[in-house]
């Protein structure tokens, strides 16, 4: 059985409005993606989605209107307006349509729709004009010669009939938008390829400006209707300004008086992403939607910047259509795939890099080889922030503190071993700290604490030593000799022995992490791993007592323990040597182990730590649940990092974007808040500090190609990927000129491009002939012949409609990532699809 979901909703923005939707005080953007609709508050801090809905359909149409009221009527679908006797609905399962500015009301549940015939075929565009006493369409349409013509109906609801005005433009060459004008100004604008003109039937006025050639997609109105933001294929954004006198005309053909404009003006103001929807918001900021790239949210600005613009763009949406072709690959050979995507297209076209899981950004990179432990301090078990650093290496301990400004300073704490490895460190009560080497247990006290230094010291007998250690806020397990488990207490200034206990063979792992809700700072019980006989067990503490063994399956030893609690359920981690973890349910007395869970999650041992995930503004953490503060999730440190949380009682695991990890610690400092210290591998020798994004996320990167990526294949020999790319060339010259006309004659023309699969750098590029456009691609290897090759098939652009032929390429792909033809065969036909086979 295949499960099929969605990993991530449609982020192509194909409709967006403004309006006051979740307040009479809020102002909302509104956009339509598809099957959803999302709600977004517009803040001084930027926009934040506050709803999102699905609906059983594609949106058409996305427009705001504002009723006296509204009530919810489930047997008949209306809208009452207040008005007694009128009301105005719209029927389940009929398209959205065009309506008039200013709607009135209909005597009827439903919208009552008449037919009326037109000679006009071809309709390019029509709108309602604003102001008319009747309602009044404005249509552009080409005749069968292939000119362009406005003209005005008049329509008469009462007795269903629709007569012209007389009112008729033509010679239109290029047209294809109209906008309607809102009042007081009122009247018609006409975008075409190579003008845009204003028309006031009203006024019988038209006045038309030129500008270079170019296709307006989307446009919006600033302010009552005198400025407009226009943008167009290219991705250029131009400010339409209506210059308006004082003096106003009349006519019987308007009910109201309309301010005259005296001339147009036409600036460009800068590069966006090629918008499908613009939405002026306020305050000089604007929303991009975009189906082609990225939305942005954007600024606009009095002064041009150095590079000429008046644009800013002050946030960026991620948007992955379209997807014309992807490869799944495992670029860091960590078993995890990767999805690398055409996607967008023209200038905003890019490789998408999309991988599930846990991304860490680095907030800061120390190269410092030899790490072999890292705990962070607090300056005391209550506190919030951890600005101190311990850094265990083969023969000696560092600890570092880092500034406000990020700076690490080293700190050398009165009777602290720094001579010495460490193989534990932490917060104990009354403000102390623990440190725990192989000849002893020590309490010191921090330079705050009114007698700095060393508190209290326990030593094995002569001649033992410590190998392993485990603690929580007042107590601390060591094994001693391999095989004694001694129990210390650490809940006073004095180190007290408890009790311990000796068993038949050595002692893997310990852990006596709290899991009891009660007492944070201690805990009911320990578990302890075994070598040889290769089994976990769980301890009862003061007494020593086994209180559950469970014999691991395999021959695996464990490797690491942790005690944690997801949700209110007590579990016991268990990392083995080979990359799996087995996950036992405690009982709620804490005293048996149930059935334990496997699953894989890397190939080397496993390393658990617990961190924390502080809560974000809506009151979840980073995994998406409820929290009243920070919450606990575990690390899995190994050649495939993993963060162990729960969900809905139930634990998932979220892949890491990092290929190993040795150790890591929770670090919340005022220079890097709500952060991980992680040490890579030994080769690595990497110190990182770096935020943590949320959970069970998909984490995009973008390459930008800016033109059409539209076929790739992966080189695994080459360590690289082949990419078909398309790019638009014309004569059209940089320079905006808006005084004359501009005739722009484009051109494909495709590529077959090489990407470096770590640093997605171009390593080499093909240019095909003019005439012919890249279609497939794959990577292919011969029999006997060590050489790698990529395969193309192309398909010539001269025909109309099918292709009459094509060629199928075989390039070469040398050691030093270079592309050389080796040999063409020309086929009849376009060449769709190519593959590789044995």
């Amino acid at each position: 059985m295949n499960i099929v979901f969605t990993a991530r909703k449609s982020s192509a923005v194909s409709h967006a409005i403004k309006g006051n939707f979740t307040g009479p005080d809020d102002l909302n953007l509104i956009l339509g993606k598809g099957t959803r609709v999302e709600v977004y508050l517009v803040s001084s801090d930027g926009l934040k989605m506050v709803k999102e809905f699905g609906i059983y359909g594609e949106i058409a149409c996305l427009e705001p209107f504002r009723p006296p009221c509204i009530t919810v009527n489930a047997h008949s679908p209306m809208i009452p307006n207040g008005r007694t006797g009128a009301a105005s609905g719209v029927s389940a399962g009929r398209p959205a349509h065009p309506s008039r500015p200013s709607t009135r009301s209909v005597d009827s549940t439903f919208l009552d729709q008449f037919d009326l015939p037109i000679d006009e075929m071809t309709i390019m565009s029509m709108v309602f004009l604003h102001g008319c006493q009747r309602p009044t369409l404005a249509l552009l349409y080409q005749d069968k010669k292939e000119v362009r013509h406005v003209k005005t109906y008049e329509f008469d609801l009462k007795n269903k009939d629709k007569s012209e005005t007389g009112w008729v433009q033509s010679g239109l060459s290029g047209a294809r938008t109209c906008i309607a004008v809102p009042a007081p100004i009122g009247g018609l604008l006409v975008v075409g390829e190579y003008s845009i003109s204003y028309f006031n039937p009203a006024q019988m006025t038209s006045i038309s400006i030129t500008m270079n050639a170019t296709n307006v997609q989307c446009y919006n109105h600033i302010d009552q209707g005198n400025r407009y933001l226009l943008g167009d294929h290219k991705g250029m954004l131009y400010i339409l300004v209506l210059e308006c006198s004082n003096a106003a005309g009349s006519s019987s053909f308007s009910s109201t008086r309309s301010i005259p404009v005296s001339g147009l003006k036409l600036e460009a103001l800068g590069t966006i992403s090629i918008p499908e929807a613009i939405v002026y918001l306020d305050n000089d900021h604007a929303f991009v939607g975009s189906h082609l790239g990225d939305s942005q949210l954007i600024q606009l600005h009095e002064n041009a910047d150095e590079q000429g613009e008046y644009v800013e763009i002050m946030e960026t949406f991620t948007n992955i259509a379209p997807v014309t072709d992807f490869e799944v690959v495992d670029l860091e050979g960590q078993g995890q795939g990767q999805i690398v995507a055409c996607s967008g297209a023209f200038k905003d076209g890019s490789l998408r890099i999309v991988r599930n899981g846990v991304g860490i950004n680095d907030r800061a990179v120390l190269e410092l080889p030899g790490i072999k432990g890292l705990w962070s301090l607090k300056d005391n078990l209550d506190a919030i922030t951890e600005d101190v650093l311990v850094m265990s290496f083969l023969n000696s301990t560092r600890v570092v503190r880092v500034t406000p400004d990020s700076d690490m300073v080293q700190e050398d704490l009165e009777g602290f071993l720094s001579d010495t490895s460490t193989l534990l460190c932490g917060n104990a009560q009354a403000g102390l700290i623990l440190q725990v080497t192989e000849g002893s247990v020590r309490l010191i006290a921090p330079p705050q604490h009114i007698q700095a230094g060393l508190v209290s010291e326990w030593k094995p007998p002569t001649g033992e030593l410590i190998s392993i250690a485990s603690m929580n806020g007042a107590q601390c397990l060591v094994a001693v000799g391999g095989k004694t488990l001694v129990y210390l207490d650490i809940g006073s200034e004095v180190i007290k022995k408890v009790g311990q206990t000796t068993f038949e063979n050595e002692i893997a792992c310990i852990d006596v992490n709290s899991i009891d809700g009660a007492n944070r700072h201690a805990s009911q019980v320990c578990a302890v791993g075994l070598w040889v006989d290769i089994k976990v067990l769980l301890v009862r503490l003061p007494t020593m007592e086994i209180l559950a063994s469970h014999d691991l399956p395999g021959d695996i030893l464990p490797r690491s323990l942790l005690l944690s609690r997801f949700e209110g359920v007590p579990y016991l981690l268990v990392g083995l040597g080979d990359g799996h973890l087995l996950t036992f349910t405690l009982d709620a007395a804490l005293s048996s182990l149930l059935t334990p869970k496997k699953i894989s999650l890397g190939t080397q041992p496993i390393m658990l730590r617990q961190i924390s995930a502080a809560k974000g503004e809506d009151g979840s953490d980073a995994s998406g649940g409820s929290t009243t503060g920070k919450s606990d999730h575990v690390f899995a440190c190994s050649d495939r990092p993993t963060v162990i949380y729960s969900s809905n009682r139930k634990i998932l695991y979220s892949n890491v974007n990092l290929k190993q990890v040795a150790t890591v610690a929770s670090f919340n400092c005022a220079a890097f808040p709500n952060a991980l210290a992680i040490v890579g591998s030994d080769e690595e020798s990497i110190l990182r500090i770096g935020s943590i994004d949320e959970f069970q996320e998909l984490h995009v990167r973008t390459v930008p190609v800016h033109e059409s990526a539209k076929r790739i294949s992966y080189m695994a020999s080459r360590k690289c990927f082949g990419v078909l790319t398309t790019q638009i060339v014309s004569e059209e010259p940089e320079s905006f000129g808006p005084t004359r006309i501009v005739a722009c004659e484009e051109e494909e023309i495709g590529f077959v491009r090489l990407y470096d699969d770590q640093t997605f750098d171009v390593l080499d590029s093909y240019e095909l002939p003019r005439e012919e456009s890249p279609q497939c691609i794959t990577a292919v290897t011969f029999a006997g012949d060590p050489t790698s090759y990529i395969a193309v098939g192309t398909a010539d652009t001269i025909s109309e409609d099918v292709p009459t032929k094509g060629r199928i390429l075989i390039l070469e792909v040398s050691e030093t990532s270079k592309l050389k033809l080796v040999t063409e065969l020309e086929v009849q036909g376009g060449v769709m699809a190519i593959k590789e086979f044995q």
